[in-house]
């Protein structure tokens, strides 16, 4: 799919309140290497959220 190509996510300043990121959240990214959630109201964030993004580098929260 499309998605398992994408390099670069960008989902910060949604302020959206409250923001869950749950288990696995992004597994379906395998190349993700950037992403952005910086300036969101995280009220949760499961231990396993990034499971499976191997290649991500970039973190912004």
């Amino acid at each position: 799919s499309l998605l398992e190509d994408l390099f670069l996510l960008e989902i910060g300043t949604q302020r959206v309140f409250p923001l869950y990121i749950g288990k696995e959240a992004f597994r379906n990214l395998p190349n993700l290497r950037v992403l952005d959630l910086g300036f969101n109201n995280i009220l949760l964030l499961d231990l396993l959220s990034f499971a499976g993004l191997q290649r991500l580098t970039i973190l912004r929260l």
